[in-house]
């Protein structure tokens, strides 16, 4: 269920950034390209304006045999005098075209111009410039293109014989200015490659962070799952022992009478083993599901510690093993607790002591104030337990030796004195006794 429930999540996360992505790279791309574009038009106008002043200075176009306009430029000047036309073109380092093709390139732009009445050979009744014109030629390469028509001279007056006879000596100059947008068309080409390539990357690396997101997410879901069901078949293990004996003894008081007491002896112990089992059960799911609260008292923690020793202290004498108290000689503070709920702590802690740590052990309960915290220490001389251990010690159902015949403990009291200790804002931590043993450490 959680492998679809992920499945699915990636998927929309997925198609989410796709279209975000998306989105975000192509208004980028699409503005940056038409701030390309608008650049490279206002360099053009520029470098048009600059040639047409230049070129239109100078009044012997004989002057001009060497000049070379800018790398990517081809010029076109055509002058008119009368029915004399004469062309001359002028190519950058860069501009790489056939004769054959220059003079298409031409023709086809003189074409498009007259359509706006442009004329660059011929009359011209008035100056003009042409609008700016995008020519694509056969060989694939494109130029954009603008010229200039200028009238340099008016023609005059001239007494032939019997009358007056008007004579024309008019020269009209075109510029035609050309610029190879192939350059301009590479820089975009590099542009929209590094755009594809940052959309490619973008696309993998937040893909692959939706997955890890997705994960990351689920990772405690899963882990929750994981516990619940571990917890389920903890529970019914050792909820169906219990049964099983009674039932087993139930069967035996039946057939065999006289042997009702110890039978019925059994079956109390089993229940009382299956109800310490479902109280825990109990305190651990209503800590969980948040409803499960502590009843605040004031609290004398001196006097807590000392009833809790005289409790435990003829139990430990039962069982070949020493109890001590160690307490300062001014008294703790008061603190608020549940003061049932702490006894109850220190009751799993001291019975844990007693029953795991060994043989012949001497377990110490110890009181003191540090600085604004009261630190309660159940301290053994016993077996430790390992730093692998250590790690899931708190863990429902878990036990350092899984192999101990001992059925009366089932691994939950360590969870219920974490989740005790928790809900009174503290801590519960345990450490290596200095010279063999663990120290249990709780922090209110």
């Amino acid at each position: 269920m959680l492998n679809k429930l992920k499945k699915k999540l990636v998927i929309t996360y997925s198609i989410i950034v796709f279209i975000v992505v998306t989105t975000i790279v192509c208004s980028f791309a699409l503005f940056t390209k038409q701030q390309m574009d608008d650049k490279y038009q206002s360099e053009f106008e520029a470098e048009f304006n600059s040639q047409y002043n230049y070129l239109n200075s100078i009044s012997n176009i004989d002057n001009l045999r060497d000049y070379k306009p800018k790398d990517d430029y081809l010029i076109f000047i055509t002058e008119t005098n009368n029915s004399k036309i004469d062309t001359y073109s002028y190519l950058g380092n860069n501009i790489n075209i056939t004769n054959a093709s220059k003079t298409r390139l031409y023709n086809h732009f003189k074409k498009l111009a007259k359509k706006e009445g442009i004329i660059i050979e011929g009359s011209a009744t008035t100056n003009g410039i042409s609008n700016t014109y995008t020519v694509k030629m056969n060989d694939e390469k494109t130029y954009i293109c603008k010229c200039y028509v200028e009238r340099k001279s008016m023609g005059q007056y001239i007494d032939m014989y019997e009358g007056p006879l008007m004579m024309y000596n008019l020269t009209f100059r075109s510029i035609v200015v050309a610029k190879s947008v192939e350059a301009d068309e590479s820089k975009t080409l590099v542009f929209g490659n590094i755009c594809a390539l940052i959309y490619i990357l973008s696309l993998f690396l937040l893909i692959a962070g939706s997955y890890k997101l997705v994960n990351n997410a689920l990772g405690p879901v899963a882990e929750n799952d994981k516990r619940q069901r571990e917890f389920i078949a903890a529970a019914s293990h050792e909820l169906k022992s219990p049964l099983a004996v009674i039932k087993a003894n139930n069967s035996a008081i039946r057939i065999d009478l006289d042997a009702n007491r110890q039978f019925v002896n059994v079956i109390n112990s089993e229940c009382n083993r299956m109800s310490r089992l479902i109280e825990d059960l109990l305190i651990l799911a209503s800590s969980e599901s948040g409803k499960w609260s502590i009843n605040k008292e004031k609290i004398e923690l001196d006097t807590l510690l000392i009833e809790t020793y005289e409790i435990f202290e003829p139990i430990y004498n039962e069982n070949a093993k020493k109890l001590f108290l160690e307490i300062p000689e001014e008294s703790l503070p008061i603190i608020d607790g549940d003061k049932e709920r702490i006894k109850q702590v220190l009751a799993i802690l001291l019975d844990n002591a007693m029953n795991y740590a060994g043989d012949n052990i001497t377990v110490i309960i110890r009181g003191r104030q540090e600085k604004n915290k009261i630190v309660m220490e159940i301290e053994d001389n016993g077996i430790g337990i390992s730093d692998d251990n250590k790690l899931h010690i708190f863990e429902r159902f878990y036990r350092v030796d899984d192999s101990r015949k001992d059925k009366s403990h089932f691994g939950l009291g360590l969870s219920v004195a974490y989740e005790l200790v928790r809900l009174h804002g503290g801590t519960i931590d345990i450490r290596d006794t200095s010279g063999g043993g663990s120290t249990f450490i709780v922090s209110l």
